[in-house]
């Protein structure tokens, strides 16, 4: 079962043949949607994803667990027709409606989005309403901070982060902010992530040119990876760089990285090439591994 597709599924205190007939057929017409029925595992990949308790009886649902966004489809399938006893012809009927809806863009995705906070200058929340506008800022580069709820490492970082943006708050080239990716989504996902917590730089005008934090949460590393991955260098001494003890630790990411997608392998390349390259003290070829590879 393709994961990374949306699924569409009937949630029901019992399934009949009939129901269990009607989405087989509906998958056949609806290949690039996952079509069935919700089990356990599934019930709770649904409600993560629309943020609410399915109610007993019978709901239809479509939503994407991946990206974290849904479609609404209480228009098509009001509490009186659900209510009904099911009738296979009718609920193929309204599938078909929703589906070539959703198909032809006339029924957008829901996105999971948090109120919209405050502004706050020095370490803004994102919230998935404000997340695109934030990172596309042009005259600034954004460094984000992705977390997820209950999170013991993203707790623990999460103060040195707060610091580090506080210490930067004079640097004007610099915006700071921090998301919930477990409460807020957006249009076309986050960006690829090995796991939380996540650090990742947009710079100013060139957001395609993104990187992430790659080595030690600490203020050092954070200091190291703004200087190499930004549009400039940060006013703050950067720290005494172990380049051996930096290698070491990079190296174990290379070995991960094989299942990367290929644009995130080719960003760590050249991260790699960035950061051992920083040091124009140790240039020997002794204690620089080579990434071939990648």
């Amino acid at each position: 079962m393709d994961e990374d597709k949306t699924f569409v599924a009937i949630s029901s205190n019992r399934y009949s043949p009939e129901m269990k007939e009607t989405l087989y057929e509906i998958g056949l017409l609806y290949e690039e949607f996952v079509v069935g029925y919700l089990g356990p595992r599934f019930t709770n990949y649904a409600e993560q994803t629309l943020h609410y308790r399915l109610q007993r009886g019978k709901n239809i649902v479509i939503f994407n667990w991946k990206q974290n966004y849904y479609y609404e489809t209480s228009n098509y399938f009001t509490k009186d027709f659900l209510a009904k006893q099911f009738n296979s012809t009718e609920y193929i009927s309204r599938f078909k409606e929703i589906l070539e809806d959703i198909r032809n863009e006339k029924l957008k995705p829901v996105f999971a989005s948090e109120p919209i906070p405050e502004i706050n200058n020095t370490l803004q929340k994102i919230v998935g309403k404000t997340y695109k506008n934030f990172i596309n800022d042009e005259e600034k580069d954004v460094i984000v901070l992705y977390t997820r709820e209950g999170c013991e490492h993203c707790a623990n970082f999460f103060p040195v982060f707060q610091n580090f943006a506080s210490e930067c708050s004079n640097e004007d080239f610099l915006k700071f902010g921090y998301i919930d990716i477990t409460k807020n989504s957006c249009e076309g996902g986050f960006p690829f992530m090995e796991g939380v917590p996540h650090v990742r730089i947009f710079p100013m005008r060139n957001k395609r040119d993104d990187d992430s934090l790659r080595e030690g949460f600490n203020r050092e590393s954070l200091i190291r990876f703004v200087n190499i991955c930004g549009s400039k260098k940060l006013s703050v001494k950067e720290p005494d760089f172990d380049r051996k003890a930096v290698s070491q630790e990079l190296m174990k990411l290379v070995y991960r990285s094989q299942s990367f997608p290929l644009i995130e392998k080719e960003k760590l390349k050249k991260y790699l090439q960035k950061v051992l390259g920083t040091n124009e003290t140790s240039s020997s070829n002794e204690n620089n591994p080579q990434f071939d590879e990648l």
